[in-house]
């Protein structure tokens, strides 16, 4: 078939071959300066100006000491692996956690039954001083004026109603705090999740991107491990913290997320999907053929043809016939199209769990028990335990005013604990999630990851 005046065939000759150095008197001035793997725009401006450190990202070799300033040059397992940045990642967690939630002996009786803070007190101390007030000054009341223990106010025959309502008030109090409880487990049952998808999605990324791309697999493991760390600053409404992830991230790249992200988590899952896409989408000597494009055409021709080569959807050279290509020039992928299609799946699904997850927490967090039900609960709550001294008073005499003050404790406590375990994040309370564990035990399986990358490079 004739083919079109002045189209260049398709050479297919070119399997592993890097294109040929360009002589530098061929270079135009108006090169375009853009780090197409980065994260600004295919056309070479930054989406923001402070997108400077997280431009720059593997366009050099990981090794290149061109990279960010604030991102330590070096291959990931070298800087995340550094005594110093794994001493920094430990305090900066010890801080903020605090040490909670302290753990404890579940088979110790004597521990767990003479605890006092850990009840979490105060989410009902108000309410069980209240109800202690009121039984002493009824009995005291009714000890002082003789007026007080006439028939009048003699309640005792409403001991049996009592004992109906009682047993109302504890099935709701039962499916009250079983509901607390539900809340709770699936909160750690989300983080414990993306802990393993965080893992997974690591070992995949070096073992399956590494060998082809290994810039772009570190990439990717930095921004999963920072993930987590995202997902505990949305849930309890704090800044990134630097430390937490140094060795993985630049202080640039972090304050450049501050500044353009309100959820860090989805900025942190947009960098990995960008990451994979880079990857599975590299071609051979992409690097040497991206510096020519830019060399030899203007603004326009350059960024099509990049975006040509980058998505496979024709030869660069067919966009921009004008550029003087090498005699042996056709990108071949460097992973096979189909076992890349499938493995972009296989991480995407990760990426997408690991979204879900989180997004599970923050409708937790935002969606409490109905007011309704609350309300009711602890309206007839309250009226149960304040009548009590006028109930039993005639009994119990001044032996109402401790037996009021333990039932309140029994009862209210259960109220205070359901409210303790309903939104489990905050890292002052010991009964939440200990979240910045779960950040340093994911940390703690990528640093294993990355110790065995390591011996496999044979770079130990």
């Amino acid at each position: 078939r004739a083919s079109r005046p002045g189209a260049m065939k398709r050479d297919t000759s070119w399997t592993s071959i890097e294109p040929p150095a360009i002589d530098a008197a061929a270079a135009s001035a108006s090169a375009v300066v853009v780090d197409v793997e980065g994260d600004g725009k295919v056309d070479g401006t930054p989406s923001n100006e402070n997108h400077g450190a997280v431009q720059n990202v593997r366009a050099t070799s990981p090794r290149s000491a061109e990279n960010s300033s604030s991102r330590p040059a070096g291959r990931l397992w070298e800087t995340a692996l550094h005594p110093d940045s794994v001493k920094a990642r430990c305090d900066a967690f010890q801080g903020s956690s605090k040490g909670l939630p302290r753990y404890y002996d579940y088979r110790s009786w004597t521990q767990t039954t003479f605890m006092f803070v850990d009840r979490a007190p105060g989410n009902y101390g108000w309410a069980w001083a209240l109800c202690v007030v009121v039984a002493a000054a009824w009995t005291a009341a009714r000890k002082r004026w003789d007026a007080l223990r006439s028939e009048l106010y003699d309640l005792e025959e409403f001991e049996r109603m009592y004992t109906l309502i009682f047993t109302t008030l504890g099935f709701m109090l039962v499916f009250r705090m079983a509901r607390a409880a539900v809340r709770f487990w699936d909160c750690r049952a989300a983080w414990g999740a993306i802990i393993f998808k965080s893992y997974s999605l690591c070992d995949n990324a070096i073992v399956s991107i590494g060998p082809i791309a290994p810039s772009q697999a570190e990439e990717l493991v930095r921004w999963c491990v920072a993930f987590g760390v995202g997902v505990k600053c949305v849930l309890r409404r704090e800044r990134f913290p630097f430390d937490q992830v140094s060795g993985f991230l630049g202080r640039d790249e972090v304050e450049a997320m501050e500044a353009d992200a309100k959820h860090y988590a989805l900025y942190c899952a947009r960098k990995m999907r960008r990451a994979a896409t880079a990857a599975l989408m590299a071609v051979e000597g992409e690097d040497k053929l991206v510096e020519m494009i830019k060399a030899q055409s203007p603004n326009d021709g350059a960024v099509e043809s990049i975006r040509a080569m980058r998505t496979w959807k024709s030869d660069a050279r067919e966009v921009t016939p004008e550029l003087r290509y090498p005699t042996a020039h056709h990108p071949v992928r460097k992973m096979e199209p189909h076992l890349a299609a499938q493995l972009m799946q296989t991480m995407e699904k990760d990426i997408a769990s690991l979204i879900d997850h989180c997004g599970t927490m923050e409708r937790i967090k935002a969606t409490r028990l109905p007011i309704a039900y609350v309300s009711h609960l602890r309206t007839i709550l309250m009226g149960f335990v304040l009548c009590l001294p006028f109930v039993y008073e005639g009994y119990w005499g001044w032996g109402t005013i401790p037996a009021v003050a333990a039932i309140a404790f029994a009862l209210l406590g259960i109220e205070g604990a359901a409210t303790e375990c309903e939104n489990p994040f905050s890292p002052k309370r010991t009964n939440h999630l200990g979240m910045d564990g779960f950040c340093e035990a994911t940390q703690r399986e990528v640093m294993e990851l990355l110790q065995w990358w390591r011996k496999e490079e044979g770079e130990e």
